[in-house]
């Protein structure tokens, strides 16, 4: 028996999830995660009086006394030492008496207390429990056993129903997703014809404008022209008269009197006010559409909806639903809510999952423990793990296109690759003949590329280029953000700048300079815009992020070297949610932290203890999903905190 249990149990069964090492003072939650109490007492918020499982997410009142009121796990610290002694020969048997009592020291724990559920030793009865009535454990254990393997049974049963019910929505997924894709080229290829149409009808009506112009231009040019021939006559008349009328003498002015008069006569009853009245003078060219706004083309275009379907899937849904309500209701014969032992909501190892690798990637089971016992635990969910497949992704910048695709720089490769930030799967790669730097979503929804020379491509979605603007004198390009106003804005690390181009990439202003000062920089790395286009950046060689409103004027700065709250070491990438809240990536602390628009520390995001290593590149999905680049890692994850 004793090679068939060291075979059973694994070594990750007895190691605390926060600090990655042998239990100390086991602590075990209703949901039946078990950490030390150490960890707990770290991880709940000052005097609080819930606390949320870090691994399930299930909430749950604390005892009076808080983390140490909690039920002790006896079985993972009996296993412990006999796993260390090498005494196995008594695990999985009935007596207990090898179970050393918690409070006591070595006092073997025999008794058990019936009011309080929980085993006690003799000590215990003599003072804690001295009022309450307890029994021998040999005298209540089978029944116990009975109660908890007829549990066992009925949980277990439902475990085929629960794999299949994954098994059925992951088919779903695909089924979705691949609907999601015909619809996305539906709409495309609509959008096209509808392009495609509207280009023939303008190259039709500049046609048709041409024509008219022409034709109201020739009649113009002709009047022009008489009217032309008639002032040149009309001048020469009166010019020749003023000189007869000045220097003749009597017989020279009457000897043309008759002439001259005659012409004159003739020029000033030339009608000239009715012979300007010409049709293309009461004419005006002017462009009608059928209505003042362009609401015909969304009717032309048509719409996306989602319609109600009776098949395998909606049906499944629905018996899960009865399924999960019926297992969920406890049992009348046992208040589960009291004894730890009991499978409450399910075997623990059938909880919902914290990671989902997309593509069915696996996650790396030999990757190094860099959490210390002493990190924070921020207790963020692992979403989603992306990895391109060329193992030299370089992931340098990250960037969120309307919630559903995050668009990742690989510096490496010269690509750009598209993954969706619901399923993680590489949606689209495309190339961008340079070496990118960062990456940031235009106004309009395009792609803007900052590539290593410091120039900045715009591409579509898809990822056809449609601009280029050269490089504006940035020496050693980093971050780029584009405003509400379609300007970029460049950190230069080399030059202790921060540049900003108007949207026709010709540049506006630049503000830094070497230095600690409000307004000097040190290598600043990665740069953001918040909802009111302040200017956000992160001066890693400092240690602190300074921010600056829209014309570049200091605004404020936070945060020094260190370790503790509100401290950095050489941050990296930053981003604002919808509140104007700052996250920042903490580069050598190995953690994300988010502090208010005023610069006040508010929490850890996510921590080294979730996971995280060398964060680079910060993006929001939403205000509580985000994406992280880590760039030595060569990943970019999505964290739900």
């Amino acid at each position: 028996m004793s090679a068939k249990i060291l075979d059973e149990i694994t070594e990750e069964f007895l190691v605390c999830k926060i600090c990655f090492e042998d239990y100390k003072k086991p602590k075990v939650l209703p949901c039946l995660h078990t950490f030390c109490e150490g960890c707990l007492v770290k991880y709940v918020p000052g005097k609080a009086r819930n606390i949320t499982c870090p691994l399930c997410r299930e909430e749950t009142t604390l005892p009076e006394n808080g983390v140490a009121g909690l039920k002790g796990n006896f079985l993972i610290s009996s296993l412990r030492e006999k796993l260390r002694t090498g005494n196995m020969e008594e695990a999985g048997g009935t007596d207990d008496g090898d179970t050393r009592c918690h409070s006591h020291g070595d006092c073997p724990v025999r008794f058990y207390c019936e009011p309080c559920e929980i085993p006690v030793c003799a000590q215990c009865v003599k003072k804690d429990h001295k009022t309450h009535k307890h029994v021998f454990m040999s005298d209540v254990v089978t029944e116990k056993r009975e109660q908890l393997s007829e549990l066992l049974l009925a949980a277990r049963e439902k475990v085929p129903v629960f794999e299949n019910a994954i098994r059925q929505l992951s088919e779903a997924e695909d089924s979705k997703r691949e609907e999601r894709e015909r619809v996305e080229s539906e709409v495309i290829s609509t959008a096209e014809k509808v392009v495609a149409a509207i280009q023939q009808q303008q190259d039709y009506l500049l046609t048709m404008l041409d024509s008219i112009y022409l034709a109201e231009h020739r009649e113009l040019q002709e009047e022009k022209d008489r009217v032309e021939t008639e002032l040149v006559s009309l001048r020469s008349s009166c010019d020749f008269t003023e000189k007869v009328l000045q220097f003749g003498n009597d017989a020279e002015i009457l000897s043309v009197t008759n002439q001259m008069t005659g012409r004159l006569q003739k020029l000033s009853d030339v009608p000239l006010g009715e012979d300007l009245n010409i049709d293309s003078l009461s004419r005006e060219i002017r462009y009608v559409m059928r209505d003042d706004d362009m609401s015909w083309v969304a009717e032309k275009m048509g719409h996306v909806e989602c319609h109600m379907r009776v098949d395998r899937h909606s049906q499944l849904v629905e018996e899960i639903e009865k399924t999960i309500e019926k297992f969920s209701k406890p049992s009348s014969d046992v208040d589960l809510t009291r004894d730890p032992a009991s499978p409450k909501k399910g075997k623990p190892g059938e909880r919902r999952p914290t990671s989902l690798i997309p593509n069915g990637v696996a996650e790396l089971e030999d990757e190094p423990l860099w959490a210390k016992s002493n990190a924070p635990f921020a207790g963020a969910t692992l979403l989603l793990q992306t990895e391109a497949p060329s193992a030299g992704l370089r992931p340098c910048g990250v960037a969120v296109r309307g919630e559903m695709d995050i668009v990742v720089a690989d510096s490496d490769s010269m690509v750009v690759q598209v993954f969706s930030s619901l399923t993680g799967n590489l949606r689209h790669t495309f190339n961008v003949d340079i070496y990118p730097k960062d990456v940031a979503i235009t106004p309009e929804g395009n792609i803007a590329i900052l590539g290593c020379d410091g120039s900045i491509k715009l591409c579509t979605p898809q990822g056809r280029l449609f601009r280029h603007n050269d490089s504006s004198g940035v020496v050693d390009p980093v971050g780029l953000a584009v405003d509400s106003g379609g300007r970029f804005v460049i950190t230069d690390a080399d030059g202790h700048q921060v540049k900003v181009l108007n949207p026709n990439g010709t540049p506006a202003f630049a503000f830094g300079g070497y230095g600690n000062d409000d307004t000097q920089f040190d290598d600043p790395s990665y740069v953001a815009v918040n909802h009111r286009n302040d200017i956000i950046v992160s001066d890693e060689g400092n240690h602190c992020i300074k921010v600056f409103d829209s014309s570049g004027k200091f605004l404020r700065r936070f945060g020094t070297q260190g370790e503790e709250e509100g401290q950095f070491d050489h941050p990296k990438g930053v981003c604002a949610d919808s509140h104007g809240n700052i996250l920042v990536a903490d580069w050598l602390n190995n953690r994300v932290e988010l502090f208010n628009s005023d610069g006040q520390f508010q929490r850890y995001i996510v921590a080294a203890t979730d996971r995280l290593r060398r964060p680079c590149a910060v993006a929001l999905i939403s205000d509580w999903k985000l994406v992280v680049s880590e760039y030595n890692n060569s990943r970019v994850k999505v964290f739900r905190f």
